[in-house]
Protein backbone atom coordinates (compact mmCIF):
# COMPACT_ATOMS: atom_id res chain seq x y z
CA UNK A 1 0.00 0.00 0.00
CA UNK A 2 2.77 2.37 0.83
CA UNK A 3 4.17 2.22 -2.83
CA UNK A 4 0.99 3.02 -4.21
CA UNK A 5 0.80 6.20 -2.06
CA UNK A 6 4.30 7.27 -2.17
CA UNK A 7 3.60 6.65 -6.49
CA UNK A 8 0.45 9.04 -5.42
CA UNK A 9 2.17 11.44 -3.86
CA UNK A 10 5.35 11.81 -6.20
CA UNK A 11 2.42 12.35 -8.79
CA UNK A 12 1.05 15.03 -7.52
CA UNK A 13 4.32 16.63 -6.21
CA UNK A 14 5.59 16.28 -9.76
CA UNK A 15 2.92 18.81 -11.07
CA UNK A 16 3.92 21.50 -9.05
CA UNK A 17 7.67 20.75 -9.05
CA UNK A 18 10.05 23.94 -10.26
CA UNK A 19 13.40 21.99 -9.67
CA UNK A 20 14.39 19.76 -12.41
CA UNK A 21 17.58 17.70 -12.35
CA UNK A 22 18.65 15.51 -15.06
CA UNK A 23 21.05 12.41 -14.15
CA UNK A 24 22.71 10.41 -16.65
CA UNK A 25 22.77 6.53 -16.14
CA UNK A 26 25.13 3.85 -17.75
CA UNK A 27 22.98 0.92 -17.94
CA UNK A 28 19.24 0.56 -17.40
CA UNK A 29 17.90 -3.07 -16.24
CA UNK A 30 14.45 -3.89 -17.93
CA UNK A 31 12.59 -6.73 -17.46
CA UNK A 32 10.41 -8.45 -20.13
CA UNK A 33 8.94 -11.39 -21.33
CA UNK A 34 8.77 -12.61 -24.87
CA UNK A 35 6.03 -14.93 -25.79
CA UNK A 36 5.38 -16.81 -29.43
CA UNK A 37 1.76 -16.74 -31.26
CA UNK A 38 0.62 -19.39 -28.93
CA UNK A 39 1.54 -17.78 -26.04
CA UNK A 40 4.46 -19.82 -25.17
CA UNK A 41 7.55 -18.03 -23.52
CA UNK A 42 10.32 -17.79 -25.73
CA UNK A 43 14.02 -18.21 -24.39
CA UNK A 44 16.02 -18.50 -27.12
CA UNK A 45 17.32 -14.89 -27.13
CA UNK A 46 20.59 -12.55 -27.83
CA UNK A 47 20.85 -8.97 -27.31
CA UNK A 48 20.92 -8.34 -31.13
CA UNK A 49 17.00 -9.58 -31.02
CA UNK A 50 15.97 -6.59 -29.18
CA UNK A 51 15.88 -2.96 -30.09
CA UNK A 52 15.53 -0.27 -27.41
CA UNK A 53 14.68 3.19 -27.87
CA UNK A 54 15.26 6.33 -25.65
CA UNK A 55 13.99 9.94 -27.01
CA UNK A 56 14.09 8.25 -30.47
CA UNK A 57 17.29 7.12 -30.25
CA UNK A 58 18.52 3.66 -30.69
CA UNK A 59 20.24 2.14 -27.13
CA UNK A 60 22.55 -0.37 -27.46
CA UNK A 61 21.59 -4.10 -25.54
CA UNK A 62 24.54 -5.07 -23.74
CA UNK A 63 24.06 -8.13 -21.61
CA UNK A 64 20.97 -10.29 -21.35
CA UNK A 65 20.39 -12.53 -18.58
CA UNK A 66 17.47 -15.08 -19.16
CA UNK A 67 15.84 -15.95 -16.14
CA UNK A 68 12.51 -15.64 -14.06
CA UNK A 69 12.68 -14.27 -10.61
CA UNK A 70 9.85 -15.70 -8.71
CA UNK A 71 7.04 -12.97 -7.72
CA UNK A 72 4.14 -12.30 -5.41
CA UNK A 73 0.54 -12.68 -6.74
CA UNK A 74 -2.60 -12.29 -4.56
CA UNK A 75 -5.47 -13.81 -6.30
CA UNK A 76 -8.89 -11.68 -5.85
CA UNK A 77 -12.08 -13.06 -6.99
CA UNK A 78 -15.30 -11.23 -6.88
CA UNK A 79 -18.04 -13.75 -5.08
CA UNK A 80 -20.51 -11.17 -5.38
CA UNK A 81 -24.68 -12.33 -7.01
CA UNK A 82 -23.23 -10.50 -10.44
CA UNK A 83 -21.01 -13.00 -11.29
CA UNK A 84 -23.37 -15.89 -10.76
CA UNK A 85 -23.44 -17.17 -14.32
CA UNK A 86 -19.66 -17.65 -14.29
CA UNK A 87 -18.82 -19.20 -10.76
CA UNK A 88 -17.79 -22.55 -11.99
CA UNK A 89 -15.41 -20.63 -14.34
CA UNK A 90 -14.00 -18.56 -12.06
CA UNK A 91 -12.85 -21.80 -10.00
CA UNK A 92 -11.53 -23.52 -12.24
CA UNK A 93 -9.33 -20.35 -13.84
CA UNK A 94 -8.35 -20.14 -10.73
CA UNK A 95 -7.04 -23.33 -10.22
CA UNK A 96 -5.72 -23.28 -13.80
CA UNK A 97 -3.70 -20.04 -12.86
CA UNK A 98 -2.31 -20.83 -9.57
CA UNK A 99 -1.22 -24.75 -11.14
CA UNK A 100 1.50 -22.23 -13.82
CA UNK A 101 2.91 -20.74 -10.93
CA UNK A 102 6.63 -22.04 -9.90
CA UNK A 103 7.50 -23.61 -6.57
CA UNK A 104 9.00 -20.08 -5.22
CA UNK A 105 6.21 -17.50 -6.28
CA UNK A 106 4.39 -17.11 -3.49
CA UNK A 107 0.17 -15.72 -3.45
CA UNK A 108 -2.58 -15.67 -1.86
CA UNK A 109 -6.21 -15.80 -2.65
CA UNK A 110 -8.99 -13.87 -1.41
CA UNK A 111 -12.34 -13.05 -2.60
CA UNK A 112 -14.99 -10.23 -2.03
CA UNK A 113 -18.85 -10.34 -2.26
CA UNK A 114 -20.58 -7.97 0.79
CA UNK A 115 -17.65 -8.71 3.03
CA UNK A 116 -13.62 -9.89 2.23
CA UNK A 117 -12.61 -13.46 3.02
CA UNK A 118 -9.17 -14.75 2.74
CA UNK A 119 -9.23 -18.35 1.69
CA UNK A 120 -5.48 -19.13 1.42
CA UNK A 121 -2.88 -16.56 3.06
CA UNK A 122 0.27 -15.59 1.57
CA UNK A 123 2.47 -18.98 1.27
CA UNK A 124 5.10 -20.01 -1.81
CA UNK A 125 3.18 -22.39 -4.27
CA UNK A 126 5.65 -25.28 -3.34
CA UNK A 127 4.06 -25.16 0.35
CA UNK A 128 0.46 -24.72 -0.84
CA UNK A 129 -2.28 -27.71 -0.24
CA UNK A 130 -4.25 -28.44 -3.06
CA UNK A 131 -7.52 -27.09 -3.89
CA UNK A 132 -9.82 -26.68 -6.50
CA UNK A 133 -10.88 -23.27 -5.60
CA UNK A 134 -14.32 -23.94 -6.16
CA UNK A 135 -15.62 -23.95 -2.47
CA UNK A 136 -16.70 -20.08 -2.27
CA UNK A 137 -19.49 -18.27 0.03
CA UNK A 138 -21.24 -15.85 -2.33
CA UNK A 139 -23.05 -13.06 -0.83
CA UNK A 140 -25.21 -9.98 -2.96
CA UNK A 141 -23.22 -6.55 -2.73
CA UNK A 142 -19.58 -6.00 -4.20
CA UNK A 143 -16.93 -4.21 -1.91
CA UNK A 144 -14.43 -4.27 -4.81
CA UNK A 145 -12.87 -0.92 -3.43
CA UNK A 146 -12.50 -2.51 -0.06
CA UNK A 147 -11.35 -5.79 -1.21
CA UNK A 148 -8.45 -4.26 -3.58
CA UNK A 149 -7.06 -2.41 -0.77
CA UNK A 150 -6.84 -5.38 1.64
CA UNK A 151 -4.84 -7.12 -1.42
CA UNK A 152 -2.66 -4.64 -1.30
CA UNK A 153 -1.71 -3.99 2.01
CA UNK A 154 -1.40 -8.05 2.08
CA UNK A 155 0.82 -8.05 -0.79
CA UNK A 156 2.94 -5.24 0.38
CA UNK A 157 3.95 -8.15 3.33
CA UNK A 158 5.28 -10.26 0.68
CA UNK A 159 8.50 -11.51 0.12
CA UNK A 160 9.14 -10.81 -3.87
CA UNK A 161 9.82 -7.06 -4.69
CA UNK A 162 7.89 -8.41 -7.96
CA UNK A 163 3.98 -8.11 -7.31
CA UNK A 164 0.75 -8.08 -8.94
CA UNK A 165 -2.60 -8.59 -8.52
CA UNK A 166 -4.75 -11.04 -10.26
CA UNK A 167 -8.67 -9.53 -10.21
Amino acid sequence: FAPLVIFFLLCTLAGQAQHQEIVNVQVVNLQVSVLDKEGEFITELTPEDFLVWENETAQQVLDLDIHREPFSIGVLIDTSSSMQSVFQITGRGTTDFLSSLRPDDEFFVMSFDDRIQMHQDLTKKANSPKNDWNDFRYGNRTKLFEGLVTSINRLSQSTYPRRAIFL
